[in-house]
């Protein structure tokens, strides 16, 4: 019983993925710019969630993201996405 106690912390410990992946804020804003530029529809958020989704780009969980996030500028906020 002692010894299940050290190797289930040991389990979790190296089952976490807390290593943050790199995000590169050029590639974010030439894809923001290519999926403005490609429709008419570029200030539809459903549009631009689609389009920068497919460019490898999600917006940031409600628990990570910072309260700018939640304006209207999440569009023009590099800060409010991840990259996949």
């Amino acid at each position: 019983m002692r010894r299940a106690a050290p190797i289930a912390l040991t389990l979790v410990l190296f089952g976490c993925d807390d290593t943050p992946q790199l995000f590169d804020e050029q590639a974010w804003r030439q894809s923001m710019a290519e999926c403005r530029a490609e429709t008419e529809k570029s200030q539809d958020a459903g549009y631009i969630l689609a389009c920068m989704g497919a460019a490898g780009f999600e917006p940031l969980d409600i628990e990570d993201a910072p309260d700018i996030c939640f304006s209207q500028q999440v569009f023009d906020t590099p800060g409010c996405w991840t990259q996949k």
